[in-house]
């Protein structure tokens, strides 16, 4: 029964997520999963909480069967063996989580109420750096247009989260409290203290207008994207170049003189200096209507021979920029000895590429600046600068979700990219090939998007804001340490306290 619940729980938390966006089923979800876990030893926590992260996991991360078996040419049993191996992994995450949840837990109850909010953000923080990060599936995501949309501007997406776990947390402890049969619980300083922090919380959410913290200026930057709905599977093939090319630039003609014509992500699929005829002929039509035209393409240091994934931004003059955040196997190949050569999955066009500086300049718009994110790059907390850097003008994020397919995972990466313009207060840019592009306003919104799967050309206006929001200052750092703060208080009580375990 237990064990079966704490799968559906999982399930839960990706219903609340795009594209169903049912939020509240996060907050029963995380109930359900203190359900589970009530009174059990960390062993049994430990099974539950597996359990759990395969449920959330399997439901909301299996697109990587697409990548796997539609572009990676895996036969089905073993894109089925790979998906499992990975949701199964990555289901180890929340395990550790619930074990040392109920190794933390003492005879008061009520330790839980902030002791589970806090090692649940400490895990979703965990996914964002070890073995690379997989920052995917946080629970925060499904407010970007929710009602606690106004805490991300302050504390992020973590800060959601961690009203939403402390919000279920409340709601377990009021049950035990109402429950005749459990004596252990009256309520004590925690229950109160966590009741007003929640209510604090949520009116701040429901209230506090996000982008109080950021000024309005009369500019705006007029946008053109450019998505052309290029097979993945036709888009590396020499014979094909010439076409798709033209294909781009046919759809671009409506789009010269806006401040930004964009392309998406390697949508000059060539090296940069293999196609630098194409960019001086790309690079005299901006000049020449006013325009700035970026676009995605390879790049190849002639010293080191280091291959990145990058964008080119052409105008009055050039700028580049070179992705930073890699994703595992699709752009780097762990084990690269072991494993290239297995099946066509490990051999991916491009997969070889390197990460770029960690610092890089904006790119110039006209008079405005451009934080660039290529792809992945737009789900990691730490890739938009950070504090101590001046705020850009707006953001840009080109992408090919292509590798997704029909499954969730095109809805999710949209949504987490709303979060960082939120988080931010400032407009976004988003390029994709296949879907979805969308201009995304300040506050999370989507001013105007494309359709999946469909060759369409978008334009529109962003406005541009000034300020930093307190988010844009500090980061997720203030949320992780006060994290941080009570696991190590909860660790000490149990080692040192006197309590009992119950």
């Amino acid at each position: 029964m237990k064990a079966a619940t704490a799968v559906i729980a999982g399930i839960l938390l990706t219903a609340s997520l795009a594209p169903f966006n049912l939020w509240p089923a996060s907050i029963a979800g995380l109930v359900l999963l203190l359900w589970v876990l009530h009174q059990a030893s960390p062993k049994i926590a430990f099974l539950r909480g597996w359990l759990f992260g395969i449920g959330l996991f399997g439901s909301g991360a299996s697109w990587v069967f697409v990548s796997i078996k539609q572009f990676g040419n895996a036969p089905m049993p073993l894109a089925l063996f790979l998906t499992i191996l990975w949701c199964t992994g990555l289901g180890l995450l929340p395990a550790i989580s619930c074990a040392v949840l109920r190794w933390l837990n003492s005879s008061n109850a009520q330790r839980d109420i902030l002791l589970f909010p806090a090692i649940w953000v400490l895990g979703e923080w965990t996914r964002t750096w070890l073995l690379t990060g997989f920052p995917w599936l946080f629970i925060g995501y499904g407010h970007v247009q929710g009602p606690l949309q106004g805490i991300a501007p302050i504390a992020g997406v973590l800060g959601i989260s961690f009203t939403l776990a402390l919000t279920a947390a409340l709601i377990w402890c009021l049950f035990l409290l109402r429950n005749d049969s459990i004596k252990a619980m009256r309520p004590g300083i925690q229950h109160w203290l966590a009741t007003g922090f929640l209510l604090l919380a949520w009116a701040v959410g429901l209230f506090v207008e996000p982008l109080r913290w950021t000024d309005a200026t009369n500019k705006h930057l007029s946008a053109g994207l450019v998505q052309a709905n290029i097979d993945q599977n036709e888009k590396w093939q020499r014979s094909k170049f010439g076409a798709h090319i033209m294909l781009q630039r046919q759809l671009s003609e409506e789009l010269w003189g806006k401040d930004l014509v964009l392309w998406p992500e390697a949508a000059i699929p060539a090296l940069y200096h293999q196609a630098e005829p194409l960019l001086g002929q790309l690079q005299r039509q901006a000049n020449a209507s006013g325009s700035r035209f970026i676009t995605g393409i390879p790049y190849r240091d002639t010293e080191s021979g280091a291959v990145y994934n990058s964008i080119a931004s052409l105008g009055v003059d050039r700028q580049l920029y070179f992705k930073r955040k890699l994703v595992p196997f699709g752009e780097f190949m762990p084990l690269e000895s072991v494993l290239r050569g297995l099946i066509d999955f490990f051999d991916l066009p491009m997969s070889s590429f390197s990460a770029g500086p960690a610092q890089q300049e904006y790119l110039r718009i006209g008079d405005h600046q451009a934080a660039a994110l290529i792809c992945y790059e737009a789900v990691y907390l730490d890739t938009v600068p950070q504090p101590n850097t001046p705020p850009p003008d707006i953001l840009l994020t080109i992408s090919n979700d292509t590798w997704f397919g029909s499954s969730f995972g095109p809805l999710q990466h949209l949504q987490m990219a709303q979060m960082r313009a939120l988080e931010w207060g400032r407009g976004m840019v988003r390029g994709t090939n296949n879907g979805v592009s969308a201009l995304i306003a300040a506050d999370g919104s989507i001013l105007a998007r494309t359709e999946q799967f469909q060759q369409q050309v978008l334009s529109g206006n962003i406005s541009i804001r000034r300020g930093k929001t307190p988010y844009a200052l500090f980061g997720e750092r203030p949320i992780v340490y006060v994290c941080i703060l009570v696991l190590a208080l909860c660790g000490f009580l149990r080692c040192f306290g006197s309590s009992r375990p119950r």
